[in-house]
């Protein structure tokens, strides 16, 4: 029997009953079958609209509930009984698990989503930096971190969300897809029992290549950085799990989490307001090398659409690597509309930058979208850019393809 705070107040809980918190692609299935072999009466909860459904005495038989479902629901009267477990994944591995589960769904001839539809004609890193792709990025930190009333994805400040999944986490009992082994051995030791072989599922991604460049991987690194706090947070809870040592420490290696800078953040030198008057003295004194200093600084939140061209223009007249990866990676990261994401590119085209021009231009637009007639009078200066950079010797086979497609569609249009 140990102590579980996760319902506000300690109480002693034992493992007779579970409750499986299933994040998807994160090896869950796996992880029921195992489970399913010791808690043999099992109710699976397909989703979370469910558990408000459920009613106090319905689960007094079931010793093994696992689904998709919000942490926060982990206090309904039917499930507090239960011994709440979870796991999590590298963030970056769970989505491009996502990404593949697409093409293993289309194979199996099963419905496919919109989102799984465009992940089949995209490279992983259009799918992980496009709008479709967006909710796939934090689930770990929405499913774990969302309140009551909470539950549309994108609307959540990242920042609130780690925290309150942290508070979630305190009172579960978790393990890492990367480590199941030894997290379910622990299990079934709380219960006397030998631990189970896990079955490998969908072992095929161990063998396949996100095709991430090394900046891309830095930039979703970046974008998923509250993600992979969260990540740590319950890697050091599992360890200390493992090793006996007490829950309470939980608290103090959340703020060594927060104060170690693991969710990295570019702390801005100068206000918001400020920003804008210091950006056009600089710029009208033609002193690059200041606009370059102030706009590598700021928050990404506070750049803004004309502060990014400025900063561009800037770094590629200095002709500085690393003024001008920064600004890659902010051109992947920020909101832009399709014209000014066009004027970005255009400058590396110009500066015959041929791989940086494409990451920006493609970070933020659905290509393969055939319904789509608001953009049609962009489609020449489109077709220019991506021909331009498709000529290079340096150009990726996927710019090449999606230059046919333009053809073909310029065509169709005249």
């Amino acid at each position: 029997m140990i102590s579980n705070s996760f319902d506000g107040g300690s109480r002693e809980v034992s493992f007779d009953q579970l409750a499986f918190l299933h994040i998807p692609k994160t090896a869950g299935t796996s992880l029921t079958h195992v489970l399913a072999s010791h808690w043999d009466c099992v109710r699976i909860i397909p989703n979370h609209e469910i558990v408000d459904s459920l009613k106090e005495n319905e689960l007094d038989k079931i010793n093994l509930v696992a689904g998709h479902f919000y942490a926060h629901q982990l206090k309904h009267a039917s499930l507090r009984r239960f011994t709440p477990i979870t796991v999590l994944r590298d963030p970056i591995a769970r989505l491009f698990s996502e990404y593949r589960f697409a093409f293993t769904s289309a194979e199996n001839g099963e419905p496919l989503t919109v989102e799984m539809k465009y992940a089949l004609d995209v490279s992983f890193f259009e799918y992980a930096f496009s709008r479709l792709g967006a909710v796939g990025r934090h689930p770990q930190l929405f499913i774990r971190g969302t309140v009551p009333g909470q539950v549309t994805p994108g609307f959540s400040p990242l920042g609130a969300l780690f925290t309150s999944a942290c508070a979630a986490l305190n009172g579960m009992y978790v393990g890492l897809t990367e480590d199941l082994g030894a997290f379910v051995e622990k299990l079934f030791l709380q219960v006397g029992g030998p631990a189970p072989q896990i079955p490998l599922l969908n072992t095929q991604e161990k063998l396949l290549e996100d095709g991430l460049t090394q900046r891309q991987r830095e930039t979703l690194s970046e974008v998923l950085a509250a993600d992979y706090a969260l990540y740590s947070f319950a890697r050091d809870q599992m360890l200390m799990w493992m090793d006996g040592t007490t829950r309470d420490s939980h608290k103090a290696n959340h703020r060594t989490i927060l104060d170690a800078g693991k969710i990295p953040m570019i702390k801005p030198t100068s206000s918001e307001e400020t920003v804008p008057s210091l950006f056009n003295q600089a710029v009208e004194g033609q002193d690059w090398v200041g606009v370059c200093q102030l706009l590598s600084k700021i928050n990404v939140e506070q750049m803004t659409p004309a502060l990014l061209e400025g900063f561009a223009k800037a770094a590629l007249e200095l002709e500085q690597p690393q003024y001008i990866a920064q600004v890659v990676r902010y051109a992947i990261m920020i909101n832009l509309s399709i014209e000014e994401r066009l004027r970005i590119a255009r400058l590396f085209v110009v500066a015959k930058l041929v791989q940086d021009a494409w990451e920006i231009f493609v970070a933020g637009y659905h290509f393969l979208d055939h319904q789509d007639t608001s953009n049609e009078h962009l489609f020449i200066t489109v077709v220019h850019l991506l021909v331009h950079n498709a000529n290079a010797a340096n150009a990726p086979d996927r710019l090449r393809q999606l230059v046919w497609h333009y053809r073909l569609r310029m065509q169709n249009m005249i």
